[in-house]
């Protein structure tokens, strides 16, 4: 069979042309489904007193956590961070402002903070305090909580 479309013209493959009525259907489609859509949200206080008389009316619970007290505030951060990994940490604190390497380094190499073996952040909403974790392996196993000299305690 012989065929008068060039190389690059039976090359293509995607999908077929679509057909006028084909378009029709699915403007259609469309165009009704925005309109349910609007016509649903501006009827939502009218469905929301059907659906109360309907199934009772159901009160929504919220529940209220209440924050620590400043006094515990601190024990429980140092809890949550005891035995978690450096990768956590900093997921959570981001890198340390400052950390602390023990011992000897290999020569030639740059001592980064995740061969430190203490790290410390500041705390800066509790005012002028700082947190020193101090590492065994790749977890926390001492938190720490100090105040600059001559700071308000």
């Amino acid at each position: 069979m012989y065929s008068t479309k060039t190389g690059l013209e039976q090359a293509h493959i995607g999908p077929p042309a679509a057909s006028a009525a084909g378009q029709l259907a699915l403007w259609t489609a469309a165009n009704l489904a925005g309109m349910v859509t609007s016509l649903l949200v501006t009827r939502e206080p009218f469905f929301r007193k059907l659906m109360n008389r309907v199934g009772g009316h159901r009160r929504r619970r919220v529940i209220r956590v209440k924050r620590p007290a400043r006094e515990q505030s601190l024990p429980m951060l140092a809890q949550a961070l005891l035995g978690s990994n450096r990768r956590t940490i900093v997921a959570v604190f981001g890198p340390p402002r400052a950390a602390c390497v023990s011992g000897p380094c290999a020569a030639g190499a740059s001592p980064d903070f995740w061969h430190a073996d203490t790290w410390y952040y500041p705390l800066p909403r509790a005012g002028a305090l700082a947190m020193a974790l101090a590492f065994d392996e790749d977890h926390a196993s001492t938190v720490e909580f100090f105040q600059p000299p001559g700071s308000p305690a």
